[in-house]
Formats: C-alpha cells, sequence, structure tokens
C-alpha cells in the first residue's frame, strides 16, 4: 500500500530537556510504500510531474534536527564517531594490536571520567581523562575524514535515492 505522511511534527516534549521547542511541521512530506515492494509501481510514476523524488529520508531524524536546531547539530556527529573511533584505538591498544603508550594528560583530577559530566562528555565528544597519541590520532584522523567527505560530497550534484516530496 501506499501512505501519505504530510503534517510530520513532534507534539510535545520534555521542556527541561528541550526549552524551546518549534512546533511547525516539517517541509518535507513523505509516500511511503507498506511492504515488500521494493519498486514505484507504475501507476505511481507521475507523483515525479509533481517534484515528488526517489529518496531516504526519515521522519524521525527530521524531528530531532529541527529539536536540536538544525544544521549546526551535524557537528556533534562528527565529534561523536571521532570518539568512538578513539574509544576504538584505545582497545586495540589493550589487546596488544597497536602500540600501547604513555597518556599525553591526565584530566582525571578535576573530571572523573566516572563522574555524570565525564561520562556525558564521553558519550558526546569522545572525550577520555588520559588519551594516548594513538587515540589523539584516531581522533583527529576520523574528524578529518568525515569532514572531507561530507566537503567533498556537498559540492556534488544531489542523486535520489527513495520517494519522498
Amino acid at each position: 500500500g501506499l501512505c501519505l505522511d504530510y503534517d510530520i511534527h513532534v507534539s510535545r516534549v520534555n521542556r527541561r530537556l528541550v526549552p524551546r521547542h518549534d512546533r511547525r511541521p516539517l517541509r518535507e512530506g513523505v509516500f511511503e510504500m507498506k511492504g515488500a515492494r521494493r519498486r514505484l509501481a507504475e501507476e505511481l510514476s507521475f507523483l515525479t510531474r509533481f517534484g515528488c523524488r526517489k529518496r531516504s529520508f526519515s521522519k524521525y531524524l527530521g524531528c530531532f534536527r529541527q529539536l536540536a536546531g538544525g544544521e549546526p547539530w551535524r557537528h556533534r556527529r562528527f565529534e561523536l564517531a571521532a570518539g568512538m573511533a578513539a574509544t576504538a584505538a584505545g582497545f586495540l591498544s589493550q589487546a596488544g594490536l597497536l602500540p600501547g603508550q604513555q597518556p599525553l594528560w591526565d584530566t582525571s583530577a578535576f573530571l572523573s571520567q566516572h563522574s555524570l559530566v565525564g561520562q556525558l562528555l564521553h558519550i558526546l565528544v569522545g572525550s577520555h581523562a588520559s588519551p594516548t597519541l594513538v587515540q589523539l590520532g584516531f581522533y583527529c584522523t576520523t574528524l578529518v575524514l568525515i569532514g572531507g567527505g561530507m566537503y567533498f560530497i556537498s559540492r556534488q550534484k544531489p542523486a535520489a535515492t527513495g520517494m519522498a516530496a
């Protein structure tokens, strides 16, 4: 079956977590194809004449971006991925697959990684109380690769990949 979803918005939020809430619907509307069919039925191809195009779209991610303030949130994803890479480098060092090194610094005296703030920073930006040079290298390399890839892709002409209006 085919479903049209056009009034996509967040109706309620926890005011303590999200003090400012934009109740306006997203600019996008979505035709969703339900079931096992992977291709658009020939009878529905006329939708492309109205500006519809095939591409991937997440209603939930769209609402989350709107709550988070839009595009500035995308930089947090860079830091999250870089933090995960640095953590992976730490695990690989512990397993003996990467050289073990002395920490570059230690911030645990004034910000414990086991405190609420320390854990939050670790989750959001990959903060480590005592990172090694290998972890710092993985962090920076991930930021450069993702940032460079995003820049390169943004300069390309967008390609259609899912059905959305």
